[in-house]
């Protein structure tokens, strides 16, 4: 198995956190309720584990049930409460197999509705006073944010690995994934800042940083602090007053938050004027496209053309948009699920030419598959025959249209279906 494949389920475990947390002190203690959360993270890590032994369902079921009432008799004191605990113990346990054996990644699924459901339960814990459960859910929600950015990154950058069975061209991919990333991030900012939930991250970072800064104050002038304590108890009523080191600092981050604020605004003015031309552009090249076809229409007299020229613009544009939509959640098919030998084989082409630039082969656009098979056997000559036969049979496919052998691509299914 693959450890991004482990990361990536760890860090959906993190962004599951808040929602995990919130269902259990329903019925459990706060402090219960998020050690159990915590442990579904570990849980999905084992999960991970023990789907990479291969073993059989009739054994993998049992040993999760067993596993899973072992946590709910244990962790919860109450019959509902163990029911529960039992119940999202073996949905992890479901869904890490299912994901695996299934071959269906849902990361960037699970890594927006985690982003969705903080914003949400941040409004929740803000509104109702619920004790320890507000100081536990912020936390728990400070965690999943942080966790389902970095599986934004990561799918970002593995968007199409097939579960560690398929390498990946990032230039294919990584473009339409930056403008995911940014777009949810930036839905999630506006939508927080819609519900007055930016303010109080801004308080908490600033006081964060406030008293880290104090205590490392603290330790460099013990004395000065003791001296103030004492005369703190000496005058009961009289309130401190700031020192000129805490003046300096509230100066220091009142600027560098205007700094950043300011920062964060130019960028997205820039963002917005760059989508606005770009946008201009499109139409109005559109608009030339429909002056042209009105200008042949009037010389040829042929008004149905014209028409049909028309809605064959407008069909472009829809389906260009449509197309867009739909793929914003898909991924590279299986190499299993291909449909034919030839699409395996340029499958198998795509994970050499990987492998050879890995190896420090300079690879064109303009370069053959025999260019790229001598550069590769140069620098490891133990595989020239297997590079050759990679390159031979991949010219008979691309010029010829001809189906490989079940012999030859068993071979270089076992050196390069990475």
């Amino acid at each position: 198995m693959s450890k991004l494949l482990l990361l990536t389920n760890v860090l959906q475990g993190l962004a599951w956190l808040p929602f995990n947390f919130f269902i259990m002190q329903l019925v459990l203690p706060a402090d219960t309720a998020l050690v159990l959360s915590v442990l579904m993270v570990a849980l999905a890590f084992l999960a991970s584990l023990i789907c990479s032994l291969n073993i059989k369902a009739y054994l993998y079921n049992p040993v999760s049930l067993a596993v899973s009432i072992f946590i709910g008799v244990v962790g919860a004191g109450t019959v509902l409460g163990r029911l529960v605990v039992t119940i999202m113990c073996m949905v992890v346990f479901i869904s890490i197999w299912y994901s695996l054996k299934k071959e269906s990644d849902f990361s960037m699924q699970s890594a927006v509705f985690a982003l969705i459901i903080n914003v949400i339960y941040g409004v929740m814990n803000k509104v109702a006073a619920m004790s320890d459960s507000v100081r536990y859910g912020n936390a728990a929600i400070c965690i999943s944010v942080i966790s389902a950015v970095i599986l934004l990154i990561v799918r970002q950058v593995d968007d199409s690995r097939s579960f560690g069975k398929a390498t990946m061209d990032i230039s294919r991919t990584q473009r339409k994934n930056n403008r995911i990333f940014g777009g949810v991030i930036l839905l999630v900012l506006i939508l927080m800042g819609t519900l007055g939930r930016v303010s109080e991250i801004y308080k908490f970072v600033l006081s964060l940083i406030g008293k880290i800064f104090k205590f490392l104050g603290m330790l460099l002038s013990p004395g000065a602090t003791h001296a103030e304590e004492s005369q703190m108890q000496q005058f009961p009523g009289v309130k401190p007053t700031s020192s000129l080191f805490e003046q300096i600092l509230k100066v220091v981050l009142d600027v560098l938050a205007i700094i950043l604020i300011a920062a964060f605004t130019v960028y997205l003015l820039y963002t917005i004027t760059k989508l606005i031309i770009k946008l201009i552009r499109n139409i109005a090249r559109w608009l030339a496209n429909r002056e042209a076809a009105a200008i042949i229409v009037n010389e040829n007299g042929l008004i149905d053309e014209k028409q049909s020229l028309y809605g064959k613009n407008i069909k472009k544009i829809t389906d260009k948009f449509l197309n867009r939509a739909r793929g914003l959640f898909s991924r590279e098919v299986p190499y299993n699920k291909l449909p034919d030998g030839k699409a395996k084989l340029r499958r198998l082409f795509r994970n050499f030419v990987d492998k050879s630039m890995q190896i420090g082969i300079t690879i064109k656009k303009s370069s053959t598959a025999d260019e790229i098979s001598r550069g590769a056997s140069a620098e490891v000559p133990s595989e020239r025959s297997l590079n050759s036969l990679m390159s031979d049979n991949y010219n008979a496919v691309r010029y010829g249209d001809i189906e490989p052998s079940p012999e030859d691509l068993e071979i270089l299914e076992e050196k390069f279906n990475i």
